[in-house]
């Protein structure tokens, strides 16, 4: 995770919210606390209880260290801080199994153009890689969005988009070859594999 700005997209969102008055108070707790926890996830989840207890009420602690222990030990923390872990690991798995695929699908049609030879007709072959492709995108927006949320590397991001990448060279290079090659289809195979390196990336980040 990013040391430099530990704050989750999500936690500022939520924070900018508040009123100028109670944003102040909400500022001062927030440096306290990044200051004493080393753990991002943690911070964001006691943060995120004090600024629903600044919308709920009129609170403005005079003893921050105080109000760390109370953010510490009166909400579970713990399991929160699992919870969202899980959540997260979660929709990036989703997102990396339709990013395969509709990248496979993709992957499919330019190798039917190489070949000129398509599995329905031209336009139905056509109208369905732009939808996977349009879903593809799609995928690839929500996993950086993910990452970005967690301050995480784009690493498992990069890992998916060189396998895609990787998927089109195969695909070419089988569709313009003369022999047997272009029977197989190593394409899915190599976003396949992407996918769950992008998959163990993300959690070893998100285990640190």
């Amino acid at each position: 995770m990013n040391k430099k700005d530990p704050l989750f997209i999500s936690t500022m969102d939520k924070a900018k919210k508040l009123d100028p008055e109670k944003f102040n108070i909400y500022m001062t707790i927030q440096d306290y606390v990044l200051q004493h926890c080393d753990d991002d996830l943690k911070a964001n989840v006691m943060l995120s209880h004090a600024i629903d207890e600044l919308k709920e009420h009129n609170i403005s602690p005079s003893n921050l260290k105080t109000y760390y222990r109370h953010l510490e030990k009166d909400f579970p923390i713990k399991r929160e801080m699992k919870e969202e872990l899980q959540r997260s690991l979660n929709n990036m798995s989703v997102s990396l199994i339709w990013c395969t695929m509709s990248s496979f699908i993709v992957l499919m049609f330019i190798k039917e153009v190489v070949m000129q030879h398509y599995l329905i007709h031209l336009y139905v072959d056509s109208a369905i890689a732009i939808v996977a492709f349009y879903i593809m995108l799609h995928q690839i927006h929500i996993q950086l969005n993910i990452l970005n949320m967690n301050k995480m590397t784009k690493r498992p991001l990069i890992v998916m988009l060189v396998a895609i990448i990787a998927g089109v060279i195969v695909n070419i290079v089988a569709g313009l070859s003369n022999n047997g090659l272009a029977k197989f289809d190593f394409s899915f195979l190599i976003l396949v594999v992407g996918m769950l390196t992008s998959r163990s990336i993300f959690m070893k980040q998100a285990q640190k």
